[in-house]
C-alpha cells in the first residue's frame, strides 16, 4: 500500500515516542489535519482505521477541546460491531467529559454504562475506565456511575473468570484489558 498523507499522519500520532504536544499544536494550526484523522477513522484499510482511532483517543486525552465538536461522531461508535472502534470510542467519550459544557454525556450515560453488564468483558473494563474520567469531570453523575459499576457482580461474560477480571476493573479502572475474555 502506498504511503498516503492520512496514513503518514496516523503513524505520527501513534508512534511509540510520538511528540503529542507538538502534534497537537500542529493540529491546532492546521485544522485540516483533524479532518484527515476523522476521515481515516472510516477508512477501508484496517491499519489506517484503527491507527486513526488510536490517534483520536490520544488527542482526546491530551486536547479534548479539539475533539469535542465531534462528540456525536464518536458516540455513534459506542455500539459499533467492530470492537476496536468501540473500545476507542468508549475511552474517547470518557475523555471528552472534561470539556462537556453542553452535557452531551448526560444524554447517553445510561446507554454508555450498559456495557458493564456484559456480554463483552473488555467493553465493560473500558467503560469503567471511561466512566471514572466522566465521574471526575461530572461529579453529579458519580452516584449513577457507581450504581452501574456495582452491577458488575451480576454481569454475564463469555467465561466465568471474565467476571472476576471485570470486578477487578470495578476496583481499579486503570487495569489493562487483555484479549482473554472478549
Amino acid at each position: 500500500m502506498p504511503e498516503t498523507r492520512d496514513w503518514a499522519l496516523v503513524r505520527r500520532f501513534t508512534a511509540p515516542r510520538a511528540n503529542l504536544p507538538r502534534l497537537i499544536s500542529q493540529v491546532k494550526r492546521e485544522p485540516e489535519l483533524l479532518d484527515a484523522l476523522l476521515t481515516a477513522v472510516a477508512s477501508d484499510v484496517a491499519r489506517v482505521r484503527f491507527g486513526a482511532a488510536k490517534a483520536m483517543r490520544n488527542l482526546s486525552g491530551r486536547a479534548p477541546d479539539l475533539i469535542y465538536p465531534h462528540f456525536d461522531f464518536f458516540a455513534s461508535f459506542l455500539w459499533n460491531e467492530n470492537s476496536i472502534l468501540r473500545w476507542n470510542a468508549i475511552l474517547i467519550v470518557g475523555n471528552l467529559a472534561a470539556v462537556d459544557g453542553e452535557r452531551r454525556v448526560d444524554r447517553i450515560i445510561d446507554g454508555y454504562l450498559s456495557a458493564i453488564s456484559g456480554p463483552h468483558m473488555i467493553d465493560a473494563g473500558n467503560t469503567m475506565r471511561g466512566a471514572a474520567a466522566i465521574g471526575v469531570a461530572e461529579p453529579y453523575l458519580a452516584d449513577r456511575i457507581a450504581r452501574h459499576i456495582l452491577e458488575v457482580e451480576r454481569a454475564t461474560y463469555a467465561a466465568p473468570e471474565c467476571r472476576n477480571v471485570a470486578i477487578g476493573h470495578a476496583i481499579e479502572p486503570s487495569i489493562a484489558c487483555s484479549d482473554t475474555c472478549r
